[in-house]
């Protein structure tokens, strides 16, 4: 119509009615097919069966009829010591750190249970491979007979378990195919630890006693110093005792003042009464001449020593003396720490106990066949849902 009213030269009718922009064009869903489903549905259905019912399978086999029975024996033990008890407040303060040491000795023992040494003593003694690389065993259950010590020391730690449970408790198992073995593993692995500890207290007893001896020792050399210093001194100065020397030279002056102040009284009373030429007079006379000669010399065997500096000699040789019996009193007290620390080492000593005796196993308690597989399955199962979930999350951001 609008061609022509142009064509015949009139105006076109304005349009009353505004124009719509076109609309966006919306695809139209295709439904899906049904063997897009079922291919899904194969594909998710193989998915599970590889997933979970392939590894389920696989264990139940395993578990069920292949894996080897395992006998598991248990002990439980810890350290005693014969130190005597605290029966007061303050002397369980001052001796808190038994406790600590005996908890430290539980650690160390623990830890030989793990080692290499403990390993290499049950070899030695009752055949460690002998029993568990046997091939009446699985395959995945038994210690290669061509094993290497550290694979051995790895499969040794696997079948015997120590916990702590707290203190100073140690709980030991053992696992192994028959339940003889169990119980003979362990009981070879408790006598060596045994003999761990009776080393241990064996040589802190040794320790203490040698520290003692020592002590004694030095002490001694003390006292030999100090008396080849005064023997020393003695022959330099040609004196036993300097001070005893001048005490009994003063001594000898004072009597010997004394005895002529006597004799001169007496002679002055016989001359009151006698005259000179007395024989009585004379005799006196010749004693009192030799009371003078006698002083003159003490005298001068005390100047003599004063010219020798005597007060130095009794002073040095007083500080010899009291070194002398400085180094006896400590001499002394050397010897009562040894025989302290010798009672000591008799009364105080560590030693392992077992209060839960080694046990001979009448059943085979592991593998759990029923727990294994059913943890098997819930494993699976959890990998196949977080695996499903991831798949469908990625589908999801490729279609958007």
């Amino acid at each position: 119509m609008n061609a022509q009213v142009i064509a015949s030269g009139g105006s076109a009718p304005a349009t009353t009615e505004k124009q719509q922009p076109p609309s966006k064009v919306i695809p139209a869903v295709r439904p899906s097919a049904p063997g897009r489903r079922r291919k899904r549905s194969g594909g998710l259905l193989g998915a599970f069966a590889m997933v979970v019912l392939a590894p389920t399978l696989l264990a139940a086999i395993y578990f069920g009829l292949i894996a080897s029975p395992l006998y598991v024996s248990e002990a439980h033990v810890t350290i005693r010591s014969t130190k005597q008890q605290s029966t007061s407040l303050i002397e369980a303060v001052v001796t808190q750190g038994a406790g600590v040491n005996l908890a430290t000795e539980t650690e160390l023992v623990a830890d030989y249970l793990r080692s290499r040494d403990l390993l290499n003593r049950i070899e030695n003694q009752v055949g460690f491979r002998e029993r568990y690389a046997t091939y009446q065993a699985d395959f995945f259950s038994r210690l290669e007979p061509g094993a290497s010590r550290e694979e051995a020391h790895k499969y040794f730690q696997q079948v015997v378990q120590v916990s702590d449970t707290g203190s100073g408790l140690l709980e030991i198992k053992v696992k192994a195919f028959t339940a003889a073995d169990a119980h003979t593993v362990i009981q070879a692995a408790i006598s060596a630890a045994e003999v761990v500890v009776n080393q241990l207290s064996d040589q802190a007893q040794a320790d203490a006693l040698t520290a003692a001896e020592a002590e004694v020792t030095r002490a001694l050399d003390r006292v030999t110093d100090a008396l080849g210093a005064i023997a020393a001194f003695q022959q330099a100065k040609g004196d036993i005792d300097p001070r005893r020397s001048a005490e009994a030279i003063l001594a000898v002056v004072a009597g010997l003042e004394a005895s002529l102040a006597e004799a001169q009284i007496e002679r002055a009373e016989l001359r009151s009464v006698l005259r000179p030429t007395a024989p009585a007079v004379k005799a006196l006379n010749s004693r009192i001449g030799a009371l003078q000669r006698e002083l003159a010399q003490a005298r001068a065997r005390l100047a003599d020593n004063r010219d020798s500096d005597i007060a130095e000699d009794v002073q040095a040789f007083d500080i010899e003396q009291k070194k002398l019996q400085l180094a006896e009193r400590a001499y002394e007290s050397a010897l009562i720490s040894q025989q302290t620390a010798r009672q000591q080492a008799q009364n105080d000593r560590s030693y392992l106990v077992a209060y839960v005796p080694p046990s001979m196993p009448d059943v085979a308690t592991e593998p759990k066949r029923l727990y294994k597989i059913t943890t098997a399955f819930v494993v699976s199962l959890l990998a196949f849902g977080v695996g499903a979930l991831i798949i469908g999350a990625i589908r999801e951001h490729a279609r958007a």
